[in-house]
């Protein structure tokens, strides 16, 4: 698996201690997102920062299908908000902002198991990569 970062950061295998750290340094500005990739293709996404996230998960299936899920708290609000992300406003709910812990805690998962974490709400944003 590879961690790649804005900032140009790209780490083969990294270990779960590297992970939490390179996450804690996503600042919002000039390095704003970041991702784990498996082999296969699938990885997990990360933009935002320093304080304030959001996390996608693209999972390959076989052939060139996808499944594309978006990461938010249970229960939370889903109000929309904008997130400055690589330079530009993106517009999530405000139950898909999440914390640094957050963060690190669903890359972790991610690593381990390659699943999505049980702790979030997920929803399915597949049909807006469909060409």
């Amino acid at each position: 698996m590879r961690f790649e970062s804005e900032a140009g950061r790209s780490i083969e295998n990294p270990a779960e201690a590297d992970l939490n750290r390179l996450l804690g340094e996503l600042n919002g500005s000039s390095n704003s997102y970041a991702s784990l990739t498996m082999p296969d293709g699938s990885y997990i996404q990360a933009g935002g920062g320093p304080s304030e996230f959001t996390v996608e998960v693209r999972n390959i299936r076989s052939g060139d299908s996808f499944v594309h899920w978006k990461a938010g708290r249970k229960n939370g609000r889903v109000s929309e908000r904008q997130l400055l992300i690589g330079g530009a406003s993106v517009t999530v709910g405000e139950n898909q902002i999440l914390d640094l812990a957050t963060v690190q805690q669903l890359f972790s998962s991610f690593q381990r198991e390659q699943t999505l974490d049980g702790s979030m709400q997920w929803r399915d944003i597949s049909s807006m990569f469909a060409q």
